[in-house]
């Protein structure tokens, strides 16, 4: 009768992580791990954590690994273990994904952007790489996607961002306009966040730069270069990067942090 469970009813772990937008940080996004009495983390820099869904910062750049461990105690029996261990790497350079939180008509699709780098590869919502997706850009539709550049051979794997479909009620006709989201991705801004220079790709000539607050003040942050701005000075939060660029305003947002 003890054996009844033996091979059936032993825990498994199982979970996900993305990166965060903190400081050299993950998010265990899922936890799907069965047939366990208790759990714990150890995240490979002497931190350990006994939530079911922990966040965690890492002090250093480095490789660490994530090693989850379940535990299922029967009575008269040893106690039965599930491990499981998945890496991490910070490096010296960190890379974004942009634009963020896109949303784009039924059937269409947007390109994403990160920063130069030595090489690339973009991931699925369950951090699978995409087949064939080796390059700076992802034309795609929606879903969660990230990417991992590699410079002097560290590589590092970018906070996640979304690509949403509208929904239209009826036989109302999607208005978001597949010429907005073209003329959005004329204009690259990154770091965004930002701490101190912001810097602007665009094929076009930039003829002003205009900064404006969530209350729609405007602000004069210093302009280093035709193609960067100092942000140094702004206070974190959200602000509106107003461009004007070939007779047209392309507005963005940024943020300082």
């Amino acid at each position: 009768m003890l054996d009844w469970y033996i091979g059936k009813y032993v825990p498994n772990s199982n979970f996900t992580y993305t990166i965060g937008n903190g400081t050299n940080q993950i998010i265990v996004n899922t936890n799907t791990s069965i047939f366990y009495d208790s759990l714990s983390w150890d995240f490979g820099d002497g931190t350990i954590s006994s939530s079911l869904l922990p966040t965690h910062s890492y002090v250093t750049d480095g490789t660490y690994t994530i090693k989850l461990t379940t535990n299922k105690c029967y009575l008269g029996q040893p106690t039965h273990v599930s491990i499981l261990e998945k890496t991490v790497t910070f490096c010296s350079h960190t890379n974004s994904v942009f634009p963020n939180d896109l949303l784009i008509c039924p059937n269409d699709t947007a390109t994403l952007y990160t920063q130069t780098a030595d090489s690339y590869q973009w991931l699925d919502f369950f951090g699978n790489p995409i087949p064939g997706e080796i390059n700076q850009s992802l034309t795609t539709g929606p879903g969660e996607y990230s990417v991992i550049t590699t410079i002097n051979g560290c590589s590092e794997q970018s906070e996640p961002v979304f690509i949403d479909s509208y929904v239209p009620i009826g036989n109302e006709p999607c208005n978001l306009g597949i010429d907005d989201h073209e003329n959005q991705n004329e204009i690259i801004l990154y770091p965004n966040p930002a701490e101190n220079i912001l810097t602007i790709e665009t094929v076009n000539s930039i003829d002003k730069i205009t900064v404006f607050d969530i209350l729609g003040n405007k602000i004069m942050p210093k302009r280093v270069s035709n193609s960067s701005i100092d942000v140094s000075s702004l206070a974190n939060g959200i602000y509106f990067l107003e461009i004007s660029s070939n007779n047209r305003n392309i507005v963005k947002k940024i943020i300082k942090k």
